[in-house]
């Protein structure tokens, strides 16, 4: 059936992040955004990356790890490009690690446009990261004021604005 074994999310000890972090060329004092999901229209991960764009004097250590492949793969990276931003978004494809991936970043963020029951985010507040989500409706079932921000506005600068406000 659906649902998530939550005993597979932890935070990784103080060693095994900085290992971890090492892996995909991440500091420390990196604040590491963590997309899960299908590289297509509906989840939206365009407007993460044109928040992390906005925010790219502000926030100098803002990264993003995006775990998923989709037919937006390439689209998404020439996005990077275009903004400037390969050295702060990484698109790692399908992971069977995502527990592991988890265990080192800072927030969870989805811009999903529609969404049904959003393992991602329960995956995400298993691993103990407050969430910054679209508001839709699935992801108004499982956000709340405790677990993170429902953004009323699904655009970049709403990101954007939440994203700084966590940093």
């Amino acid at each position: 059936g659906i649902g998530v074994n939550t005993s597979k999310f932890y935070k990784a000890s103080d060693e095994a992040r900085i290992e971890i972090r090492k892996e995909f060329g991440l500091s420390g004092d990196d604040f590491v955004v963590a997309v899960i999901g299908e590289l297509n229209d509906n989840k939206n991960q365009e407007a993460i990356i044109k928040a992390i764009a906005l925010l790219k004097s502000e926030c100098p250590n803002l990264k993003a790890l995006f775990m998923g492949k989709g037919e937006k793969a390439e689209y998404l990276k020439n996005l990077c490009s275009e903004l400037n931003i390969n050295d702060r978004v990484q698109i790692l494809g399908y992971r069977h690690d995502v527990n592991r991936i988890l265990s080192v970043c800072n927030l969870g963020a989805s811009a999903s446009l529609r969404e049904g029951l959003g393992l991602n985010l329960i995956e995400e507040m298993a691993s103990g990261l407050p969430i910054v989500a679209s508001q839709n409706r699935g992801h108004k079932d499982i956000v709340t004021k405790d677990s993170g921000v429902l953004l009323q506005d699904n655009s970049e600068h709403a990101f954007a604005d939440a994203f700084l406000q966590l940093y």
